[in-house]
């Protein structure tokens, strides 16, 4: 990014004007005007001071809670900032690197195949750089969508620190971009349970934002990585003492190179959309079969899934008999076994207030106002609707997903605020399902015994009547 364009968008975000700031880095408004407008930049001498007065300056303008939605359009991809410093050195950074940019091309040295590589270590630089470096790249996309691909760092305890502070900023004319993620299953079985559910979170959050591609890999490959096409390819790395280090490819020729080794392995995907897992079901009969003789361990449901339908209900949805009587039955199957139940309050009452149960790869079956009181009763012929630490109520807000846990097999359904799209991960691992369980049948505060007088209470509370 040109320092002109920052410092433009970091003016407006602030709401100063070009002469304060002029002022605060002791210069003529006629010499800042020549830097905004990009005819000249500070001298290399006095870009250090001319860094630190800037970040100052817009940090003072700007912080309070929560600013970094302030930011959201110049910086997509960013941090909370705990205090003014951090907002401070967080600015430090993306004006460095915008002036960077510029005397790069200002020396008419090539940014595509630079001399030499840079790298970034601990904590705090990364966690900045990372962010700065994104951020810039997706901004001058300008809502184009673009691929990536990922091994992602936060299964390392080192890395965990940094990127779960991360947070991706929402903006309407961004499109999806699609990243493929690579990671060796055992990675659940050596991490331990905070990191293998911070990875879980992540994994459901990114889904507002991007089309996610998970790739199981048959080992460790390597050092993790971010590699976007054609732009950059970030390496992360752990130094003897534990400190993580980034380094920041920028090489074109060894970026294909490194695209090229990546592809050659062929990692077949376990993630699908509901096109494809519908196909797969359509023209294979054994595996319909395959999905109704799973013993069902648990499941979590944060959303509205119509688990109570009747097979008669799902005749509203435009698909094939032997589509939705597979799925009726795996509906059924679920309801009347051993089956640990777990159930939002919201996700009952968005089903209240919208009369919308959906059925995962079909759509919606809608119920009228003056049924769903008799529809959400139907949980109390659960054959475990009596029996204590069967069925519970989770009184949180979670994200939007449903996961099915079945021995080794997890199976994670996603869908963004506007009920789509729909993205399924399949992970056959059994590592996975024992930390979710111990996470939420065991440390969730709002976690509730499903009784028949409770959940009358709450029905009664629901119903308008």
């Amino acid at each position: 990014m040109k320092i002109s364009i920052l410092l433009e968008e970091l003016i407006k975000i602030s709401k100063v004007s070009k002469t304060d700031y002029a002022l605060a880095l002791h210069m003529t408004p006629s010499g800042l005007s020549k830097i905004l407008s990009g005819t000249r930049f500070p001298l290399w001498k006095e870009r250090k001071l001319f860094i630190r007065q800037s970040a100052v300056y817009f940090a003072d303008a700007t912080y309070s809670y929560n600013c970094y939605h302030k930011f959201q359009t110049l910086f997509p991809i960013v941090y909370d900032f705990n205090s003014k410093n951090e907002l401070e050195l967080f600015l430090t950074y993306a004006i460095g690197y915008a002036l960077e940019y510029d005397y790069t091309q200002a020396n008419h040295e090539s940014i595509e195949y630079p001399d030499y590589e840079i790298s970034y270590m601990g904590n705090q630089q990364i966690l900045n750089m990372f962010c700065v470096i994104l951020s810039d790249y997706i901004f001058f996309r300008n809502g184009k969508p673009c691929e990536a691909f990922l091994a992602p760092p936060v299964m390392e305890k080192s890395y965990s620190e940094i990127f779960s502070r991360i947070v991706y900023n929402p903006s309407e004319k961004r499109k999806r971009s699609k990243y493929h993620l690579f990671f060796n299953m055992d990675h659940f079985k050596n991490a331990d349970d905070l990191t293998r559910i911070d990875y879980l979170e992540q994994l459901i959050k990114a889904h507002r934002r991007f089309d996610q591609i998970i790739h199981p890999t048959d080992g460790r490959i390597g050092p993790f990585f971010l590699l976007i096409r054609g732009k950059y390819l970030l390496y992360f790395t752990t130094l003897i003492d534990g400190i993580p280090l980034m380094t920041v490819i920028r090489q074109r020729n060894y970026q294909t190179i490194f695209y090229n080794s990546l592809m050659k392995r062929n990692y077949e995907p376990i993630s699908y959309n509901a096109k494809e897992l519908l196909d797969i079901l359509e023209q294979k009969p054994d595996m319909r079969n395959s999905l109704n003789a799973l013993n069902v361990d648990c499941v979590y449901n944060f959303i509205s899934i119509g688990y109570l339908l009747t097979r008669k209900e799902l005749d509203q949805l435009d698909a094939s008999d032997d589509l939705k009587d597979c799925i009726y039955q795996y509906f059924q199957k679920i309801l009347n076994s051993d089956t640990t139940f777990v159930v939002t309050l919201n996700a009952m009452t968005n089903f209240f207030a919208t009369g919308k149960a959906l059925v995962p790869l079909l759509g919606y079956v809608e119920i009228p106002l003056e049924e769903r009181t008799a529809y959400l009763r139907r949980l109390d012929s659960h054959p475990s609707s009596n029996t204590s630490g069967k069925i519970y109520i989770l009184d949180q807000n979670m994200p939007n997903a449903s996961i099915i846990c079945s021995g080794d097999l997890t199976i994670i359904y996603l869908i963004d605020e506007d009920g789509n799209p729909e993205k399924i991960h399949i992970f056959q691992t059994e590592y996975m399902n024992p930390s979710i369980e111990r996470i939420l049948l065991h440390e969730s505060a709002r976690l509730l015994d499903f009784t028949p007088d409770l959940w009358d209470s709450y029905l009664k509370k629901m119903s308008p009547v």
